[in-house]
């Protein structure tokens, strides 16, 4: 199940395309990916702690009572003080800033709300980091074979990453028109 759940949420219901997770933020990244691996590295230790405590106090505390409407307060909470403390954690160990609060949290919204179980729950915190951080290279060969080729100045800024996402939508989200699916009449 958590399987499926990683596949699912990389590749078909992608967090970034699908949801809008980050979409701003791997634009950016895409820019110049240089301390790649630091922001990965930290998000990703991010993501999972948080999920594993959100999901501790959903479970304990607020799901036996009724009280799973204060689950994204409770969540923003424990992201704030998490991202802080590896944030600083960071900062000591490697001196680079890696800031990244909003894909963060919208992962861990995302995965414990969507979650059925706990390892559920970290499979779709994985796919949805590993979704962002596979969109920013793809992005960033983009930006680098439109620099060197005879396209229009103006063309090659913002339109271009934004036409390039749509066309990786289409291409992971074609198949799934209606007319191509034979086995939905």
């Amino acid at each position: 199940m958590a399987l499926r759940s990683l596949y699912f949420y990389m590749l078909f219901t992608s967090a970034v395309f699908m949801y809008g997770i980050g979409i701003r933020k791997v634009v950016v990244v895409s820019n110049n990916i240089t301390h790649y691996l630091a922001w990965f590295s930290r998000t990703l230790v991010t993501t999972m702690s948080i999920i594993c405590a959100v999901w501790f106090i959903a479970t304990t505390f607020l799901s036996p009572y009724g009280l799973m409407e204060l689950f994204p307060f409770f969540a923003v909470i424990v992201c704030v003080l998490i991202s802080q403390l590896t944030y600083e954690l960071w900062n000591l160990l490697s001196k680079l800033d890696t800031p990244e609060f909003a894909l963060t949290f919208c992962t861990v919204i995302l995965a414990v709300g969507e979650g059925t179980s706990f390892i559920d729950s970290l499979a779709i915190g994985l796919s949805s980091i590993l979704a962002f951080y596979l969109g920013a290279p793809l992005l960033y060969t983009f930006r680098w074979r439109m620099q060197y080729s005879d396209s229009n100045i103006v063309f090659r800024g913002g339109a271009l990453v934004f036409f390039s996402i749509a066309v990786m939508l289409i291409v992971l989200f074609g198949i799934n028109i209606s007319w191509l699916n034979f086995g939905a009449f």
